[in-house]
Formats: structure tokens, sequence, C-alpha cells
């Protein structure tokens, strides 16, 4: 993603042993007008490695596949800088006090796994919300480096300078 412009394909990793439900579902994002670009795993060493070798936008958990174990999925992905909200999929026989955990611990929804349009909404919802949180870190670093040449700027002036706030001295530089 280059600075202040939007995804333009979102990358999407999928963590879930059925083939065909992940390539239902990236069908379905881009017939909801979504770029795609999924990678699909299927165990918790493999979700290591992809975090390790690959930057994703948004992860989505099939929690009902039973080789998925979603509370180590939330470690493994809490082990990360990068920021990547986690989805998760359902159905019928999935625990829901497992899900209620999962919300408690940061996935950001839990989606039928036959709902797609739910899941459209929902990754349209998280993928605006993401570019929102990397452009607010972006601006909040573009601050600090601003205030920062500022204060080197005062501080190799030669002229006296202070600043006040609320009638307190906040900075002064030697001269």
């Amino acid at each position: 993603m280059s600075e202040g412009n939007p995804l333009t394909a979102i990358r999407l990793l999928i963590l879930g042993s059925s083939r065909d439900q992940s390539e239902a579902i990236e069908a379905s994002l881009r017939n909801g007008g979504l770029a795609v670009h999924s990678t699909q795993i299927f165990t918790m060493d493999a979700l290591e490695h992809a975090l390790r070798t690959y930057n994703f936008d948004l992860i989505l958990c099939c929690a009902f596949d039973l080789e998925i174990d979603v509370a180590r999925t939330q470690e493994i992905i809490a082990d990360y800088p990068q920021e990547m909200p986690l989805i998760l999929l359902f159905a019928d026989h999935t625990d829901p006090e497992e899900m209620l955990a999962a919300m408690r611990n940061g996935a950001r929804d839990i989606i039928d796994k036959n709902n797609l349009e739910h899941l459209q909404l929902a990754i349209a919802r998280e993928i605006v919300d993401l570019q929102a949180r990397r452009e607010l870190t972006n601006l909040r670093h573009k601050l600090a480096l601003s205030e920062q040449r500022c204060l080197d700027l005062v501080e190799g002036s030669r002229e006296p300078i202070a600043f006040f706030q609320d009638g307190m001295h906040v900075n002064v530089n030697p001269a």
C-alpha cells in the first residue's frame, strides 16, 4: 500500500482446510467488488511461517475446522507487530463459548460460513478501518518527526526562543 492511497487489493490469509470454501469466499468477495489476493494455509505451523514471510491485511479463520485452534491462532497473531484483523467463520457445531472467548481476545467479527454477503460487508468494513488505523499511525509518525525538527530548530537557534502554554514554560533554548 502506498502512502495515502487506498488498498488496491486485499491481501487475505485464509486459515482452514477446505479449498472449496476458500474458493467460494474469494469468488464471493470478487463478486462483491473487492479485489482479493488470497493465500490459504492449513496448519498452525504454516500460519507462523506465512506471517513471518508475507504481509496480510486480514486473516479469515475457519473456526469450524477441527484442525484449527482459534485461541492459538490469536496468540500467534498477537506476536506480530503488523495489525491484522481476524474474522472467524463458524458452523452450527461451533462452540458458542469459544466464539465469545475469541471476541474477547480481539476477533473483529464472527460470521456464519454460509453467509457470504455478511462476510463481504464485514471485510469491506475491516479494510476501511484498517486503512484508517494505518493512516493514523502514519500521521502520528509524521507529527513526531515534525515536533523533533521543531525542537532541533529551536535548540540550534542563536536567538532566544521560549514556548509558553497555559502560562508555563514548555521549552526554552540555551540562548
